[in-house]
């Protein structure tokens, strides 16, 4: 089972999940953008502490969205990490953001804080977008 649909490896959505993870621990980290926690009324009560429930469905809701991106790289012919880092750029700013844009409006959170989330998710779609580029490698003619 190395492959799925003979164009996209387990192992890329592996390591893009991982990527994803990454990014998005770095970007909320408290040095790089920690004020999300103040803009969420964080700062007077504690945090909650993570689940493994939310663990679990980020991980699948992950791998499922990767393999969706993956099928839409291959759709599009992009046979360079600059073409998978372009589609998750426009994935991320686009699609991502209008998808969200209703939640944070209808929440009333602050356009800042919409803006934070969704730079986050451009930027883990745009590495995601050259990691599934480089491992899955240029489609067949």
């Amino acid at each position: 089972m190395a492959s799925m649909f003979g164009y996209v490896s387990v192992p890329a959505f592996i390591v893009s999940s991982l990527v994803k993870f990454i990014v998005t621990t770095v970007w909320y980290s408290k040095p790089v953008f920690g004020t999300w926690a103040k803009r969420l009324a964080f700062g007077k009560r504690r945090r909650p502490k993570p689940s493994l429930q939310h663990l679990a469905v980020s991980v699948i809701g992950s791998i499922v969205s990767f393999s969706f991106f993956s099928t839409v790289l291959h759709v599009a012919k992009c046979q360079t990490p600059l073409d998978g880092a372009l589609w998750g750029l426009a994935l991320g700013l686009f699609f991502d953001s209008g998808m969200n844009a209703s939640h944070c409006f209808f929440e009333n959170r602050s356009f800042s804080l919409f803006l934070l989330h969704n730079g986050c998710h451009a930027v883990s779609l745009t590495t995601a977008g050259i990691v599934l580029a480089l491992l899955c490698g240029s489609p067949s003619a």
